[in-house]
């Protein structure tokens, strides 16, 4: 039996042009294979919101598998994809139907058979046993799962997961996307692998229909975890893994998915993997009891900064799509420090220089090298610049504030805020409008956390590319960037210091640049450990920081080394002990900022945004914190 795994790019919401590619796919595999599969929620799209809570949206998609169905008659095909099944003899606490994620499956024309009869889910349709509810998913406020149904008709819930039989005989177990992912969620003790119960009850191979989200280093964790599911399998069958591939965005992050589709052999061997990152792709094999050929299709490996770029790339191009247009113009304020060159050249990549214009905005404070270094960036972009000096309308705007005010003799901060709303809010939103273009956030993660930036002046445009990248990952990438993608020094050198973050006689240590002789505040290469270390799945807090430094042991878990400590003098007491509380301090007062901040590509394991929910409470430190600064300080 020849069979296909379809790896497409779902357009989110487009139920038309979604359709419209798998019945061109259908038409193509005609005659080529005889079973079909395609990604999870490959009509609809996944992150769609509220939308789902939209009865005429779901029931829309619930009619359009009827083309599906009429295709697989047509082409003499079972076809096995991912969509929604509305259970219209159960509702929800709020009176809807319950909605549940689902595989729908047809053969020839008509719903493909079970094993086993299921007197409450309709033949063709296997709902979702398992709805993650953690970092940007969000499963649990829209769709009902495999266990509500359980617990609703009081049954085991292996009473309910049967596997699919075709008219060849062939059987099938149907997983979607999390009943993967199933150590985490426990039965009597035991994880819900769904896969063994469909191989006790007669399956032949698992087919694992997916829409997750890229994040570095998930495919070795999904090779482990097949691995994993076929060892308590038995006997162990083949399994196939089909994923999407393109974008989406849930108000705040941008989601990548790069597809790495799949086909393991009884032994957890990877017999093929999709070697098309971010691409559409097809693979037809043969179904004797083992998949042939049995020879893996080579993937090359990419470094960690490369998988970044990739995602970057694609995460930039869906904000296109969700405009619509074609012929995007982008416009980049450059600055002449690392991380508008950075982006610069992020968007060039993405969509060309054709698209590009940069302004550059110097001020009072503006040094000749970074101005030359703006001049430089564009100049070997082959973009145009557009030099905007904000002199004169920081004057006139100040002498109308101090009319209106009084002559403000404080501390020099408001008067940098305004340089830097004159930049953002005024001039590059400005010529954005004349050109018809959007703009972007420049910020990187570990601004992004601390504040350091000002509402409506750099933190504002359509999308904030780096803003998952600390300031250690942006250097990386600007290397990756001159050395692997242009392959010349295009991003100066006087911006990339060395490991302990010091510059040469001739280098440019990163500065806003709004008073004179000023130096960003961060402890590069220590804050943004700490900043991984706050924002990991198993979150650091401030005591456990302190017991680290009592113990000895804070460069071993900030996986830094000791030079950088000494480096920036955290090594002694008194000075980590005051900057530790000045980084925490910045970051809990800074969440007003973040929560108004343009979207961000998610390209670390949490970004800012949907995927860290935020609140603006009161910080506290625990007892347990001044337990361990008291000693500490002693």
């Amino acid at each position: 039996m020849r069979l296909a795994l379809v790896q497409m790019e779902v357009k989110p919401g487009d139920l038309e042009q979604n359709l419209s590619t798998m019945l061109h796919q259908l038409q193509f595999l005609s005659g080529k294979a005889e079973l079909v599969l395609f990604p999870e929620l490959s009509l609809s799209g996944y992150f769609l919101g509220d939308r789902w809570t939209q009865e005429s949206f779901c029931e829309e998609v619930e009619r359009v598998h009827e083309e599906i169905r009429l295709a697989s008659e047509r082409y003499a095909l079972a076809v096995i994809f991912g969509s929604i099944w509305i259970d219209h003899s159960g509702v929800n606490q709020d009176g809807r139907c319950r909605l549940f994620n689902a595989a729908i499956g047809f053969e020839k024309g008509k719903p493909i058979k079970r094993v086993q009869a299921i007197d409450r889910i309709p033949l063709g349709v296997q709902p979702k046993t398992l709805l993650p509810n953690y970092r940007f998913f969000d499963d649990k406020r829209y769709f009902s799962s495999l266990i509500d149904l359980s617990l609703d008709l009081d049954v085991d819930i292996s009473t309910l997961i049967s596997p699919w039989v075709l008219q060849s005989g062939k059987r099938i177990g149907v997983q979607l996307c999390e009943d993967l992912w199933c150590e985490d969620y426990r039965v009597g003790g035991e994880s819900l692998n769904t896969a063994s119960i469909f191989v006790k009850k007669g399956a032949e191979v698992i087919v694992n229909l997916s829409a997750s989200p890229w994040t570095f280093g998930k495919n070795q964790a999904r090779h482990r975890r097949i691995e994993s599911l076929q060892k308590q399998c038995t006997p162990s069958v083949p399994f196939l893994y089909v994923n999407r591939v393109g974008a989406e965005n849930c108000g705040d992050n941008i989601m990548t998915y790069e597809g790495s589709s799949a086909v393991y052999d009884p032994a957890s061997t990877l017999i093929w993997e999709s070697t098309q990152r971010y691409h559409q792709e097809i693979w037809v094999g043969e179904w004797e009891g083992l998949f042939k050929p049995a020879i893996p299709s080579y993937v090359p490996a990419l470094s960690k900064m490369d998988e970044k770029f990739q995602a970057i790339l694609r995460g930039l191009r869906h904000l296109v799509e969700m405009t619509g247009n074609q012929t995007p113009q982008v416009l980049i304020g450059l600055s002449g420090g690392v991380d508008s060159a950075v982006v610069a050249c992020l968007i060039e990549q993405a969509f060309g220089r054709g698209a590009l214009e940069a302004v550059t905005m110097p001020g009072r404070f503006t040094s000749v090298k970074t101005l030359e270094n703006a001049r430089h960036i564009a100049k070997e972009l082959e973009i145009p610049l557009l030099e905007v000096p904000i002199t004169e309308i920081e004057m006139t705007a100040r002498r109308v504030l101090d009319q209106v005010m009084g002559e403000w003799k404080g501390e020099s901060l408001p008067h940098e805020n305004e340089q830097a709303r004159i930049r953002g809010s005024i001039l590059l939103s400005g010529v954005a409008a004349r050109r018809g273009a959007f703009y972007t956030c420049n910020g990187n993660k570990l601004e992004t956390a601390l504040g350091y930036a000002t509402l409506y002046g750099d933190v504002n445009g359509a999308i904030a590319p780096i803003a998952d990248l600390t300031k250690i990952e942006v250097i990386e990438m600007a290397r990756f960037l001159n050395e692997e993608i242009y392959r010349r020094e295009l991003i100066p050198k006087n911006l990339l210091p060395d490991s302990l973050w010091h510059f040469s006689d001739q280098g440019v240590a990163p500065s806003a640049e709004l008073r004179e002789s000023q130096i960003d505040p961060m402890k590069f290469g220590y804050h943004d450990a700490l900043l991984e270390a706050f924002l990991d799945f198993r979150k650091v807090s401030p005591e456990q920081v302190l017991e680290w430094f009592q113990q000895g042991i804070m460069a071993e878990k900030l996986k830094i080394s000791p030079e950088l400590l000494e480096r920036w003098g955290v090594n002694e007491p008194k000075v980590f002990v005051e900057d530790l509380e000045w980084f925490t301090n910045a970051f809990y007062r800074s969440v007003f900022k973040r929560i108004q901040a343009p979207p961000i590509i998610i390209t670390s394991r949490t970004a800012f945004g949907y995927d860290l929910r935020e609140s603006m409470g009161v910080f506290r430190y625990s007892r347990k914190y001044l337990e361990f600064k008291k000693a500490i300080l002693k």
